[in-house]
């Protein structure tokens, strides 16, 4: 099942770095590495359009193919969605970013309609009405139901989480949190009391 319209309203938002928690650093590189293993071309879906231009003035087509740039290079960021106003909207295969061009563009998204010859793309370009740090982008690539990542494929070292589940590794425990509030927690939060329990869990559909 396709993730619901609520996902629609969490992508609007510049990507602030500077802002994200240190916990969130540390699962945001966890997710990066998880994140890597994703098709994004086949196993990743969206409702709406996810059209984005970057700060290296590549247009991609959705938040996957952007996550995998940000993982590789720290200062990249969301300057606006839409298709880049100097980039045409073929996209390539491998990247999900649109070659660049030196005429106007042939498509845009259609919240942002083409810029007059004489406005700038900073003053046409709509204002996004959510921010998003990494984490929560990478969070929301991973936790599409459609992205297909294998956590037995990681090495084994048991998480403990705030539900008193033993996960496998960090990769498990992390898809635990696309569906539970959940912390992760010393491992004796889990063997006291004699209360652990093995992290399996069902998906939520989104």
């Amino acid at each position: 099942m396709r993730q619901n319209m609520a996902y629609v309203f969490l992508v609007f938002g510049l990507l602030a770095v500077s802002s994200v928690r240190c916990d969130h650093k540390r699962l945001a590189s966890t997710l990066c590495s998880l994140a890597i293993r994703i098709d994004c071309a086949n196993d990743y879906l969206q409702e709406a359009d996810e059209t984005l231009c970057a700060t290296n003035g590549h247009t991609y087509v959705n938040l996957c193919f952007f996550s995998k740039d940000k993982c590789t290079q720290p200062d990249l960021n969301i300057k606006h969605f839409g298709a880049c106003q100097t980039t045409t909207a073929t996209t390539s295969t491998t990247r999900g970013t649109a070659t660049t061009s030196t005429s106007p563009p042939t498509t845009l998204a259609k919240s942002q309609p083409p810029t007059p010859p004489t406005a700038t793309t900073t003053s046409t370009a709509k204002s996004p009405t959510t921010t998003l740090d990494e984490y929560e982008i990478l969070r929301r690539v991973f936790c599409a139901p459609e992205s297909q990542v294998n956590c037995a494929l990681f090495a084994q070292a048991p998480y403990c989480g705030s539900d008193f589940k033993i996960y496998n590794n960090e990769c498990e425990f992390v898809r635990a949190q696309c569906s539970l509030d959940i912390k992760a927690q010393d491992m004796t939060y889990c063997t006291s009391h004699g209360r652990a329990k093995h992290g399996h869990h069902r998906r939520r559909r989104m």
